[in-house]
């Protein structure tokens, strides 16, 4: 897989039919990362999984726009009685907000990259909420939500991965002041 940029500043994608659904998320996260100074990097990372995770949950129906804005900005955002929290580096702050919600009789749900859901399970297990929050994967959430619109059809990988990647695109132009968050496939 091969990812450039396009004169706009758009991530140009190429979607390669033999590649997996994680290689092809991974890959998005690994341009994103590399733009520019990792600071920088690092926030369009951010922003990459709090984009696409809306564009995930709004396709299934799980999100008004309100919701998509209040998530696209970094606010936690109720389902029911689960809190979702989108974080590249959890902390402290997080863990206790967390905390105050199961206390409350609600359900957190952690969101993040990799190396910060390692992060975020020793955290709660320090708190004593190990067994009390959900930690996922935003690789893993994408791609499990993925499989299960395909029915588990690997002819309709292309045909979902270009809906969330729609769905992204419009999320960051309604919602975003930086156009070159979109993504465009080949």
């Amino acid at each position: 897989m091969k990812n450039t940029y396009c004169r706009n500043g758009h991530i140009k994608i190429r979607h390669e039919r033999r590649d997996s659904i994680r290689s092809h998320i991974e890959s998005l996260f690994l341009a994103v990362r590399g733009r520019q100074d990792s600071a920088t990097g690092e926030w369009h990372c951010l922003q990459l999984m709090r984009h696409l995770a809306a564009a995930v949950l709004s396709l299934k129906g799980r999100l008004d726009h309100e919701a998509i804005v209040s998530m696209t900005s970094g606010s936690p955002v109720r389902l029911g009685n689960t809190v979702i929290h989108i974080t590249h580096c959890p902390e402290w702050p997080l863990m206790q907000e967390c905390f105050a919600e199961s206390d409350q009789g609600l359900r957190p749900l952690i969101i993040s990259t990799r190396a910060g859901t390692a992060q975020a399970e020793a955290l709660a297990q320090e708190v004593g909420m190990g067994r009390k929050v959900e930690v996922l994967d935003i690789t893993q959430f994408l791609v499990a939500n993925m499989l299960e619109w395909t029915g588990f059809n690997g002819n309709q990988r292309r045909h979902a991965f270009e809906e969330l990647i729609a769905r992204h695109n419009a999320i960051v132009e309604a919602c975003e002041t930086y156009p070159s968050l979109k993504i465009e496939v080949g």
